[in-house]
Parts: C-alpha cells; structure tokens; sequence
C-alpha cells in the first residue's frame, strides 16, 4: 500500500492506494495563508458616525483596503495524477473546501463521497467567501499582476509563482463541485469495483463529520479526521469497527492540543458580559457553520442569566439563513439529546424561537434592512475568522479606535496576532480564546492504545517532539504505542500491505460432492474439478457447465496439481462492456490481474506484463497507425495520433496500463481489444 501525502497540518489531504484502488481522502483548503494579505474591502463609504445608540457600520477609514485579490493554498494536486483517482472520500464541510480546485481541469472522474450535512454546510462555507470575493472585486481596483506581486512578501510571490497559492473560486465553479458530490449515511457500506469497501462513521466533531473504515476481504485501514470526544451537537463518536486496523491514518487533530474548550468558553462569556455593562460591542469573527451551534447556544444562556438578555445579537453571513435552517432540519444527524426533542415535537436547536423572540437577529450582509435594525451595545458573529474577508473587516474599523470594544478571536486557525496585524494600532481588546473540540494529543495516544492499530501514519508535525516543550507529552503523539510514521508534504511512504489470498465462495452444489480425506488429526482434504469465476471481482467456485455462468474471467481447475498451477495463471477475459460500465475482474491467489474498466473515456487495467512490440502490431492491425512512443524513468508512453490530433494515451508502468482516451468511444474499444488480446487462455 501506498499513501501519499498532499495537504498540511490546517488542510488534510491524503493520496492511497490499496488492491488496484487509488483513494483521496479529504480536500481541504488552508486559508491559514490569508494573514500575509491585507483585508478585502467590500464598501466605500466616509468616516463612521455614532449618536444615542445608533452608529453607521457602513463607515470606516480605508487604511486596511486590500490591493489585489487574496489567494490560498489547495492541496498539492498537480503533483499527483488526478486521472488514476477513483474516489475522494470528504470527513467534513470543512475539508472540502478545495474540491473546485479538484475539478478545475477535468482530469478527475472519479466518485465523490460525504454526508448530506458535510456537503450543505460545505457548500455555504464555500459560498460565503465566493459571494465576499465577488463584493470585493467589484470595488477593486484594477492591478497588473507585476505591480500586486510586489506589495507581498517574498514568499508570497513565490508561492504565487509556483501555483502553490491561488485565487479563490467563483459561485459558479462551486455550483459546479456541488453537483458531483454522492451522498452516504453513517454505516452505509459503500463498493468501490468489488476491491475495496468504504463505510463512514460518526466523528463528533460536525454536523455529518465521519470518519472512513476502508477494507478489503483480508486488510482493515481506517482513516481518522477531525474528531472530538468532548460533548457535542453531533452523533457521539463511532468506533466500534476500528479495533487492530492494519493501518490507521491520522489527521485534523486540534491546531491548539494544550487549551481546554470548556475553559475558554468561561473566559469567552466573562469577556462578553464585562464589556457589555461597559456599553461596548462584542465581535466574533467566525464560519458560518460549526462552533457556532454551540457559541450560540452557551452565550444566549449566560447572558440571560446575568441580565443582559436585551443585548441584540446580529449573525451576519450571506448564508446565515440557510446556515441556521439547516442545524434544525438535520435531526438525525445530531446527538441523542437533540434528537429527542425532535419527539416532543422541538427542533434540535433554539435558533427559531430566539428569532422570535428577536434576541438573534440574522442578515446576509450590512446594507439594507440591518441598518434599520442595527443598535448598540450588541453581538456581532460575521466572517470572515481571518478578518481578509468580509463584513468582520467593516466591524474591526468601525469598533477598532475604541477600549469599550472587544474582539473574540474563536477559530483556532485564525486566532493569533497576525489576524488583527493589519487593524494596529488598534484599541479594542483581543481575545484569543480557540474553541478547538477535535482531539489533542492525550486524547489521540489513548485511542491509538484503546484501538491497538498495527501501524499508524500521520504527518511530521504530529510526531516531532523538536517542537514541543521537553517532557510535555501532550504535544506530539507517543511512538512507543506503536508503530508509527511520520509524512511530510509530497512525500510517499510504502507499507508492506499485500494480500496474500483472494476470498472466494464455494457453490452448495459444488460442496455437497466434495469427498474429504483425513491428511493428519483435524485436516482434512479433497480433490475437486471446478470452474473458478469471477465479476466484479467477486470470486465464485462452481460446477463447470452449471446453467449460471457469468460473463468474464473463467478458469477451469481439473486437478489439485493444475489447481496449485491456475492459481499462478493469466486469466482470459471475455466480458464485454459498455460505455458508462464499471468492471474490474481479477483471478485468484497471487493471479496476474486484468482490471478493466470504462467510464466514460477512460480505461484503467492491470495485467501481466504486456509486449509492447505486439501491442504496437495489434494496434495498427485495427487502423492505429500513427503511433509516438516515449519513455520517462519506469513508464512508457504510447500517443495514438490522426493527422495532429491525439486521439489516446497509453501509459505502460509497473503490472498496470492507463488509457486516456480523447476521442470516440470506438477508439476506447480498439484499445481494450489490443491490450486484452495480450492474455493467454489457459
């Protein structure tokens, strides 16, 4: 098994590949880079104005309007070939937030997997900061990219350069990503060609948020995201099918390990309420979905119970309404509590019935109806938490020159100095307190002990103790637990995981004939002749010439010696597909494999070694004449070619072929008949 990694400590990112299957698991967005930007301005209008309770939030002083669009870092995609993908397995709303990023060029078909809450909530997380791109760029003024480049740091532009960091996505590319995305449900098993078997369980960290058991008939790898054991809105954490995994992934673990969230959340609410009684505002800088819930839910009570429960709260977002909708019509996705009030009947959450009671108050933006509304002393959660973007930028300038105010930095990602960097000097107070519930490095080292996993991978900063104070284990994870290793970004690491048996079933017919012989005390032993098939990789042992045959890889066994003989063998294929089928057929123990499969253009096989001079001849023989061939380190590439038009790339690398097919499907088929016509019947 292969696993390569593509992402970082904020961004997770993973590339595996296991039995002929290649997987991703999460893409996420590291918008930690927005920090060397300066905030994104969406408004221009004069200096701000106040008087008895009323202020102008649509006033500010233009010291911080940015210069030019702000970038971000996708996942390392270019450094992998998309094409080979077969499915991208998402943990969360928020590691998909890189998924236009994924689908920019086209070159990935593969499935995409995640829960009907992680894809919604996703998507608003991703709507929101497009719809604040688009208000900026609509009052930017317009740059060359030479003269932007050189307002940022060096490293910045080189990054920018090298592609590493781009621009963010339009509405339009995430509609697009949207729509490619198919749902699951907790514990829905899901098959990825009869190789590999995918299930998502509850993570507790999110509304949807899952972990991924991924297995095969004799191997167990589990993938552990974002997760938390503290108590929250969502479904309590699974992990009943995770004991003595082969291998255990780790990533998303909590970005502040030493702070404790209900701690902050005491500090959070003291803050708030001494600045209220001095008649100062609050500010969150937030996303739209998550923590929010809960915030929400412990500042509402607090204040209520220290009178101040006729402090307006403003939640402002351009999907705050379908933000807060969505909490409530995703019952069953969310802890027993909450569940059982969906039998009473109430909705999971209070939001509706503050709304009535006008204590929250929610708005898509700060123009229009909001400055009817607006009064202060008051609450203000907006985005965005890097305070680059959005209407939390108008709040710092408008609130900034005053002591009475306070920012609440929340989102662990974001709560530092370099967020508020570009507002200096700056007189309201900050408050860093990372409402960061997914597990730290205590909590991880009891699981791995509780789990026992056979080898545990995760990235360097994890594991590298060079980082943490001496003696404070609670900063890197315990390589004493178990096998464990370390990945940094780009780097490929190989762990012996092999199967050395296929599964295979036994007809009831085939069974009851079979004449056992005692070899030695309790073995027994009998010699048969049978037809072993297979589709779909789904191995079955039959009767030969029983009436239910099926169309693929046939081998007959006659004997034991020739049974030990076939298990050794090429296999023939002679299935015959479709444009839009979905077959890969193998043979038994240590058997050659001949996976085959068509999806829309495109075909993927592994097979003995092919001799590329008959496939070049058997090629020509079907009108492919035109042929250029090329070799890079291991791999050979063929380009079918017509006039100037590539018509199919072949590419021929260790026990398996990839085709990249750009024209009909005629072509597609043409190949398939070439490359099948290299197996022996035997």
């Amino acid at each position: 098994m292969d696993i390569c990694y593509l992402g970082n400590r904020v961004a997770p990112c993973y590339a595996l590949r296991l039995s002929g299957i290649t997987v991703l698991l999460d893409c996420a967005l590291d918008m930690s880079v927005l920090d060397v930007f300066r905030p994104l301005a969406t408004v221009q209008t004069p200096a701000a104005g106040s008087g008895n309770g009323k202020e102008s939030v649509c006033g500010s002083n233009d010291r911080t309007s940015s210069s030019g669009p702000v970038h971000v870092r996708p996942p390392l995609l270019d450094f992998f070939d998309l094409s080979s993908v077969d499915a991208l397995l998402l943990s969360s709303a928020s590691c998909l937030l890189a998924l236009p990023y994924l689908l920019k060029n086209g070159q990935f078909r593969g499935k995409i997997l995640a829960t009907q809450p992680a894809l919604q909530l996703g998507r608003l997380m991703m709507e929101e900061v497009a719809t604040y791109v688009d208000a900026a760029r609509a009052i930017m003024p317009a740059l060359d990219d030479k003269s932007y480049l050189k307002t940022l740091p060096p490293d910045a532009q080189e990054a920018i350069r090298a592609k590493e960091l781009q621009q963010l996505y339009s509405m339009e590319e995430v509609a697009e990503a949207v729509q490619r995305v198919e749902l699951v449900s907790f514990g829905q098993g899901v098959d990825l060609f009869g190789l590999l078997k995918v299930t998502a369980r509850s993570s507790n960290c999110s509304l949807g948020g899952c972990n991924w058991l991924l297995q095969t008939p004799f191997d167990k790898i589990v993938y552990l995201g974002s997760s938390s054991r503290w108590s929250t809105h969502s479904q309590e954490l699974q992990l009943e099918d995770f004991s003595n995994a082969d291998v255990m992934l780790i990533s998303g673990l909590s970005c502040s390990p030493t702070s404790n969230p209900d701690v902050n959340v005491s500090r959070i609410c003291e803050a708030l309420a001494a600045t209220l009684r001095m008649e100062g505002n609050v500010l969150f800088p937030v996303f739209p979905t998550g923590v929010i819930y809960d915030l929400l839910q412990h500042l509402l009570a607090y204040m209520e119970q220290h009178g101040l429960k006729h402090i307006p709260i403003y939640f402002i977002s351009p999907v705050a309404d379908a933000s807060l909708a969505f909490a409530n019509i995703y019952g069953e996705w969310v802890n027993n509590d909450r569940q059982a009030k969906l039998y009473v009947p109430e909705p999971p959450f209070g939001h509706a019935e503050l709304i009535k009671m006008k204590r929250l108050h929610f708005f898509p933006n700060i123009h229009g109806d909001f400055n009817t509304t607006f009064r202060t002393p008051c609450v203000v959660f907006a985005g965005h938490p890097s305070l680059r973007l959005g209407d939390a930028v108008h709040f710092m300038k408008l609130w900034g020159s005053s002591r009475r105010n306070t920012v609440i930095l929340t989102e662990s990602e974001h709560a530092n100095a370099n967020a508020v960097l570009p507002f200096q000097p700056l007189e309201m107070k900050v408050l860093y307190c990372p409402i960061d519930i997914r597990l730290n490095f205590i909590q991880t080292n009891k699981l791995i002990q509780e789990l026992k996993p056979v080898h545990v991978v995760t990235e360097n900063d994890y594991v590298n103790v060079l980082h943490a104070v001496a003696g404070r284990r609670d900063q890197y994870l315990d390589k004493d637990l178990t096998r464990l290793t370390g990945m940094s970004s780009k780097e490929v690491v190989s762990l012996p995981l092999q199967s050395t048996y296929q599964r295979a079933m036994l007809s009831l017919e085939l069974a009851e004939g079979l004449d056992f012989t005692e070899c030695k005390p309790s073995v027994f032993a009998a010699s048969l002749s049978a037809c072993l098939m297979s589709e779909n990789n789904q191995h079955n042992i039959i009767v030969p010439g029983s009436d239910h045959q099926w169309h693929g890889v046939s081998q007959t066994v006659k004997s034991k010696d020739e049974a030990n003989a076939a298990a050794t063998a090429p296999a023939a294929a002679t299935t015959t597909l479709g444009k839009g089928e979905a077959v890969k057929m193998e043979v038994a123990d240590g058997a050659p494999l001949i996976n085959t499969r068509i999806s829309g253009k495109r075909v993927w096989t592994r097979q003995p070694c092919i001799d590329l001079d008959q496939l070049r001849d058997s090629l020509a023989q079907r009108g492919l004449r035109k042929q250029k061939l090329t070799v890079s380190g291991k791999e050979q590439h063929l380009t079918l070619m017509q006039e100037q038009k590539t018509l199919a790339t072949i590419v021929l690398r260790d026990g398996s072929t990839h085709v990249t097919n750009h024209a009909s499907d005629t072509i597609l088929s043409h190949i398939r008949d070439a490359i099948l016509e290299q197996v022996k019947v035997f």
